[in-house]
């Protein structure tokens, strides 16, 4: 959508200065902020400062061979079909880091966000428990794709960490895209690589791309819009068969405003649902669309 590119910057954070630097491979855009206010995607850095500590290791036993090593299951299949091995016997094992390891990856991930961004003013958000989202799914379990996935081992400690260290905010009841949704100010910068926050207007920063980019109220919606049209498998939330990323923005492509766009979706709902298009429609709406309503301070 954005490319990564800085265009129809609004003069509201003309404070907000740019330039390229060029590295071998790699174009990145480099930002100076002025002390905008960051507000920080923590869900973000917790699993990936855990999971950095977490080094799968899988073993492929059968007759005949040797053990074999590999590191991701990818390379175990392509390794089993290679050879033509019926029923080997797979082991998996986790190398385990130290919990300092894991916080080390979380510091170093914070303070290169402030440092890209020159902005020592930020906030971190987390998600707390009882979502609503969970009571509100009624054709299928939100997240119910999700009840086998291994929870990180220094998940606890980790947590632990961002609240004191970094004065994380838990958020009982939504998640940490409800609250960057609902603190998202002309001069706030909402971090994160979760390309679902661009329903949010405003500034956004990419932290895994180093990209720095403008969504504008109309490509918002329109990115809000998509994804009813297609769901959100990640979170088990489903949208309309046979409608994938480029199917909706074939539909959407000739709109030029949110409320057509509302009609066309729902068109495409009644199509798809029938008497349930009602029933469906509004409950995608509720799981999907993040909360804006500000925190009370």
């Amino acid at each position: 959508m954005h490319g990564g590119l800085l265009i129809n910057a609004p003069t509201c954070l003309a404070s907000l200065s740019w330039w390229f630097k060029n590295r071998p491979g790699n174009q990145v855009i480099r930002i100076r902020s002025y002390m905008q206010q960051l507000n920080i995607d923590g869900d973000y850095v917790l699993f990936r400062g855990c999971f950095a500590c977490e080094k799968s290791l899988y073993i492929v036993q059968h007759e005949g061979m040797v053990d074999h090593r590999f590191d991701t299951k990818k390379e175990v299949n392509e390794f089993i079909e290679t050879n033509g091995l019926e029923n080997p016997t797979i082991l998996k094992t986790s190398n385990l880091q130290p919990l300092e390891y894991a916080l080390g990856t979380m510091r170093s991930m914070l303070d290169k966000i402030m440092e890209d961004l020159k902005s020592t003013k930020h906030s971190v958000y987390l998600t707390g428990k009882n979502c609503f989202r969970y009571k509100l799914a009624k054709t299928f379990p939100y997240k119910g794709n999700r009840e086998k996935t291994q929870r990180p081992h220094w998940l606890p400690e980790a947590t632990e960490y961002l609240k004191e260290k970094w004065k994380a905010q838990v958020m009982d009841g939504m998640e940490a895209d409800d609250a960057l949704s609902m603190n998202q100010t002309d001069n706030s910068i909402c971090v994160s690589p979760d390309k679902d926050l661009d329903q949010i207007d405003g500034w956004h920063y990419n932290p895994t791309k180093e990209e720095l980019y403008y969504v504008d109220s109309f490509q918002a919606a329109k990115c809000f819009w998509t994804q009813m049209l297609v769901g959100d498998k990640t979170d088990n939330i489903y949208g309309i068969l046979g409608i994938g990323p480029v199917r909706a923005a074939q539909l959407l492509a000739d709109l030029n405003s949110d409320d057509r766009m509302r009609q066309r979706v729902w068109d495409m709902y009644v199509e798809s649902f029938g008497s349930r298009a009602a029933e469906r429609f509004d409950e995608n709406m509720g799981l999907l669309k993040l909360l804006r309503e500000k925190i009370n301070d």
